[in-house]
Formats: C-alpha cells, structure tokens, sequence
C-alpha cells in the first residue's frame, strides 16, 4: 500500500479512501509528513475521494432498494444501524466514518431508505472532512507531540526502500 501511494501520490490517496479509507488515509498522512506531498492536499484527497466512495454506496443502495429489503444480509445487519439511525438520525452518517466496520453499511442503508441525495451529501461531506483531517494529521500530530523533527536519532531504518528518512542519502 506504501509503494503504491509513493508512487501514484495524490490520486492514489484519492483511490485508495474511495475504496478503503482507514488505513490508506493515515498512510497518507505519513507520507505527507515525510515531504511526498503536503498534507493540506492528502486531506483534500482523501475527503473527495472518501466522499465519491460514499455516494458510489448510497447510490448502489438507492437503485436496488427493493431487492437488498428482501436479502438475508440486509436483514440481519439494518436493526444495528436502525437502532443507531433512531437515537442520532442523520448524524449517523458523520459518525459511522469512526466506527470501524459500518461506513459502508450506513451509506448503503441511507441509500435503500431514499433519504434526498443533498441531505446525505451535506452529511457526508462533513463526515469525510472530519476523518480524512483526524486521519491524516495522525502522524504529523504524533511527531509534534513527541518534540520530534523526523527521523528519531538511533532508529532502525525501516525495509520501504522509497523512505526519505532512511535513504541512504541520510535525509
């Protein structure tokens, strides 16, 4: 996953949060903390590219509504989300961006519901702001906290060959 954001930089970010969006954003964030691309950007990318991922979800839920109601899977998994949909309502869709394993359930069901598209997007756009930002800045708010400035003097170089900080170069 490192090489490939490395080496496709800011649409890889894009990519990788429409598909994946955890672990791939914070990836991204160590790379912009290691100079490949600025953070601001990373976030950018990773906010529109969680956000298109999101819709692609709702969509998918919206022109199969009647189909996904009937199936097992949807049956078993919407009285969790409709347990949290009755307590938050739309804040649901904001908060499932931090709770691991139900973004894309929660997208999907606000789909299969026909809540308005522009109330969802207003929803998730803040969503995806929020997590690409918390995500992203993981790393750098790390280094800040701990008073360092790069590499910790004595560390390990680490196996990525493409690292700034364990080129060769000494960087």
């Amino acid at each position: 996953m490192q090489d490939f954001l490395a080496r496709y930089g800011l649409l890889a970010v894009f990519a990788a949060a429409a598909v994946e969006g955890d672990v791939s954003v914070v990836l991204a964030g160590v790379l912009a903390d290691l100079g490949f691309f600025s953070l601001p950007r990373a976030v950018e990318a990773a906010w529109l590219g969680g956000f298109v991922g999101d819709t692609a979800w709702y969509v998918l839920g919206r022109l199969n509504s009647a189909a996904v109601r009937r199936s097992r899977l949807y049956l078993r998994a919407a009285p969790l989300i409709e347990r949290l949909v009755a307590r938050l309502g739309e804040r649901e869709i904001v908060l499932s961006r931090f709770v691991y394993g139900t973004r894309i359930a929660s997208m999907f069901f606000w789909g299969v519901h026909g809540l308005p598209y522009g109330r969802f997007a207003a929803f998730d756009l803040v969503g995806c702001l929020l997590s690409a930002w918390g995500s992203a800045s993981a790393r750098a708010r790390w280094r800040w906290s701990a008073g360092s400035s790069g590499r910790r003097s004595g560390c390990s170089p680490c196996s990525w060959r493409a690292c700034p900080s364990c080129s060769p170069s000494g960087t």
